[in-house]
């Protein structure tokens, strides 16, 4: 029965999330990459009629492709998630069907995050109201079914939310370009859902992803000290990882 509540609630959070990321996707970074190809266009108006041919036929590879890893991309998180729910329903029974549910629910809310913030560096206000007003909304049965431990889950989860935005606001203020608002509040709607104990593992599984994405990539020179670097990529990563090895 538990096993059967979390498919279903996983395939119903990641359509959820799958929609909320198609209307952005088209609404937000179709057009910017749109902009992209024009002024890139503009540049190369000097090329000649045979380089601009060539050029054109590469600018459609290249959509062909993205469009082709965007949905390969949906596929592997969408089926990560699912199997994910099952995994920790099977192995960490001492996980209530709520508990394991709002674990489902912020990996699906993650994937569309961590490629938007990658392809734009954003995170958008649409994901995080739809990540608050779903915390709410599970707050209905646990004020029915969680009785005297609800004030205990409810003050971790806000302890939580307090020492993500703290910690990750005192590292924009210290540390130019470390984190953006839009992570902030990511962070908070995490902490919300994940609690203390969830907190700590998918941070720490997220910084060490980071640091290593971050130092790679300076040592190939593919980025420099100011440039800014997507953290909701290793958000995801860590999170889903932190869920599957602790089951919390």
């Amino acid at each position: 029965m538990e096993i059967a509540i979390s498919i279903i609630g996983a395939i119903l959070f990641n359509l959820m999330s799958l929609l909320l990321f198609m209307y952005y996707y088209k609404k937000m970074i179709l057009p910017q990459i749109a902009k992209k190809r024009v002024s890139s266009d503009e540049i190369e108006l000097t090329l000649s009629t045979r380089e601009e041919k060539l050029e054109q036929e590469n600018h459609k590879k290249k959509k062909i492709l993205s469009k082709k890893l965007t949905i390969i991309y949906i596929v592997i998180c969408i089926m990560a998630s699912i199997a994910n729910s099952i995994f920790i329903t099977l192995f960490y029974t001492d996980n209530s069907v709520l508990f394991t549910l709002k674990r489902v629910f912020i990996l699906s809310l993650l994937w569309p995050l961590g490629y938007i913030d990658f392809t734009v560096l954003k995170i958008p206000n649409l994901f995080i109201g739809y990540g608050l007003i779903c915390r709410a909304v599970f707050l209905i049965p646990e004020i029915f079914l969680m009785g005297d431990e609800l004030k205990y889950s409810l003050l971790s989860d806000l302890i939580a939310a307090a020492i993500f935005f703290i910690v990750s606001f005192l590292c924009t203020l210290i540390i130019k370009n470390s984190i953006g608002f839009g992570d902030i509040k990511l962070f908070i709607v995490m902490g919300l859902f994940l609690g203390l104990e969830g907190m700590w593992n998918s941070i720490m599984i997220s910084l060490i992803l980071i640091f290593v994405t971050s130092v790679t990539l300076l040592i190939a020179k593919k980025v420099n000290k100011k440039d800014a670097i997507p953290f909701a990529p290793a958000m995801m990563i860590g999170t889903f990882l932190g869920i599957a090895l602790t089951g919390r």
